[in-house]
C-alpha cells in the first residue's frame, strides 16, 4: 500500500508539472503573438506613412527643380519677369526686358552715358524676394502635382490641409534645402497617421551664383563708360573651380547676357549644369572664364 501511495504522488506531481509547462508555454506563445502582431500594425502604418511622404517629396523634388532650373536661373531671379498673378509675381521693376533664345530676362543694371558722365538704373531682385517668388511657385506647383485621390487604390484615405501651406528655403553655400509645411492626415479604417512636413535638399549653389551676379554688376558699373573685362576677376566669380561665366548676344544682337554656369550641379545628382544668367543694357562687358 505505501509503495502504491509514493506512486500515486508522483504521478500528481508529474501531472502538476505538465499543467504547469503547458500554461506557461501558452502564455509565452500568446504574448509573442500579441507583440508579433502589435509590430505589423505598427509596421503597417509606418509603410503607409512612408509611402505617403515618399510621394510628397517626389512631387515636392520635382515641382522645386523645376522652378529653379526653368524659371529662376534662366530668368534672373524671376518665376515670370512678365508678372503671373498665379504666383503672386509683380512685372520686374525695370518693366523692360531683355531676350535671350526666347526667354525673357531682367536687366540688373542699365547705364546712360554722355561723354564720361554715366547714369544708372540698377534693377536686381534681392535675395529674399528670389526665395519668396520660389516659395509662391513651390505652393502652388506642389498643389497641382500631390493627388491624395492617388492613395484610394490601396485603401488610405489622405486629407489636404484647409489652413495655409508654407513652403521655407534656405540657402546655404553648396545646396538649398526647401521644408514644405502641408498637413495631412492618412486613414486607414479607425487608424489614424498625421504628416505635418515635407523636406528636400538641392544641389544648387542658388546664393553663391547670386553673389557672384551682384559683384559682377558693381564691378562693371564702377568702370563704365570704359569697358569692363570680367576675366581677370575670375576668381570672385568661380569660387568652387567649377563655375564658367560667358557675355552673350541677346536675340537683337546685342552683348548683354551674363551667364553663370555651375558644372557642380553636373557632378552631383544632375546631368546638366545650372545656369543663372541676368542682362545689362549699355553697359560694356567683355571676358569670360572658363574651366
Amino acid at each position: 500500500m505505501k509503495k502504491r501511495g509514493q506512486i500515486s504522488f508522483f504521478l500528481i506531481i508529474g501531472l502538476v508539472i505538465v499543467i504547469i509547462a503547458g500554461l506557461s508555454f501558452y502564455l509565452l506563445n500568446y504574448k509573442a503573438k500579441n507583440k508579433l502582431a502589435q509590430n505589423a500594425k505598427k509596421s503597417s502604418e509606418t509603410s503607409e506613412s512612408d509611402i505617403v511622404k515618399s510621394y510628397a517629396e517626389s512631387c515636392l523634388k520635382s515641382v522645386s527643380e523645376d522652378g529653379m532650373f526653368n524659371r529662376i536661373g534662366i530668368q534672373g531671379g524671376y518665376i515670370d519677369p512678365n508678372g503671373d498673378a498665379e504666383y503672386k509675381e509683380n512685372v520686374a521693376s525695370n518693366q523692360q526686358l531683355s531676350i535671350f533664345q526666347g526667354k525673357s530676362v531682367p536687366y540688373y543694371l542699365e547705364a546712360a552715358c554722355i561723354s564720361f558722365e554715366c547714369t544708372f538704373k540698377e534693377n536686381a531682385p534681392s535675395l529674399e524676394s528670389i526665395k519668396e517668388k520660389l516659395s509662391n511657385y513651390i505652393i502652388v506647383e506642389f498643389e497641382k502635382c500631390f493627388n491624395a485621390n492617388n492613395f484610394e487604390d490601396i485603401g488610405l484615405e489622405v486629407t489636404k490641409p484647409v489652413s495655409k501651406v508654407n513652403a521655407d528655403i534656405n540657402l546655404n553655400e553648396e545646396d538649398m534645402s526647401i521644408n514644405l509645411e502641408y498637413p495631412l492626415i492618412i486613414a486607414r479604417g479607425e487608424a489614424k497617421t498625421n504628416l505635418d512636413s515635407f523636406k528636400v535638399t538641392l544641389p544648387v549653389r542658388l546664393k553663391a551664383l547670386y553673389d557672384s551676379a551682384i559683384t559682377l554688376v558693381a564691378k562693371a558699373k564702377s568702370t563704365q563708360p570704359n569697358e569692363y573685362d570680367l576675366t581677370p576677376d575670375c576668381s570672385s566669380y568661380d569660387k568652387n573651380g567649377l563655375t564658367n561665366v560667358y557675355v552673350k548676344n541677346a536675340d537683337n544682337g546685342a552683348k548683354e547676357i551674363i551667364q553663370l554656369i555651375d558644372f557642380s550641379t553636373y557632378n552631383g545628382k544632375y546631368l546638366k549644369s545650372y545656369t543663372f544668367q541676368f542682362a545689362v543694357k549699355n553697359v560694356k562687358v567683355e571676358g569670360g572664364c572658363a574651366s
